[in-house]
């Protein structure tokens, strides 16, 4: 919302410009939450699957720290496709709401991760890079 405030003597104009910036980052953060969950959904369901491990060790966190390590790879059962896409929008509703205040970042801990995206399984090559090129396309559309 702009605001402006005269003066008794009418001389004196001023404009509170706070209030629509305020409006606009809530919307700038909405929309790219939304890009991210949307691009997070996809990293999961595009993860290739042999045992559903690698599938459900996808974390969104918040901040440096040194991330959660990988549980032990058992034969299952594990975290369904929907529950991390789930607990990773959990997370990603804080962005939506207070915007970037932290680095946000997605984690995979399964030691074999890189073998995956670089084609170790001939299911899906490069599904992070995609998905990421394809959020990164998005918000830089914004306006």
């Amino acid at each position: 919302m702009i605001r402006r405030k005269t003066g008794k003597t009418r001389k004196n104009v001023q404009v509170d410009f706070s209030g629509a910036f305020d409006e606009l980052k809530k919307g700038i953060y909405s929309d790219t939450a939304k890009i991210i969950q949307e691009g997070f959904s996809d990293i999961v369901k595009e993860t290739p699957v042999d045992t559903g491990y690698a599938k459900s060790n996808w974390f969104v966190l918040f901040g440096d720290g040194p991330g959660i390590s990988a549980p032990e790879k058992h034969g299952g059962p594990y975290r369904s496709e929907g529950q991390v896409i789930d607990d990773g929008s959990g997370i990603i509703k804080i962005l939506k709401k207070h915007g970037f205040k932290e680095r946000l970042r997605f984690y995979n801990p399964t030691p074999y991760m890189g073998m995956l995206e670089y084609g170790h399984s001939s299911q899906n090559k490069f599904f992070v890079r995609r998905s990421v090129k394809k959020m990164a396309n998005k918000i830089s559309s914004l306006r």
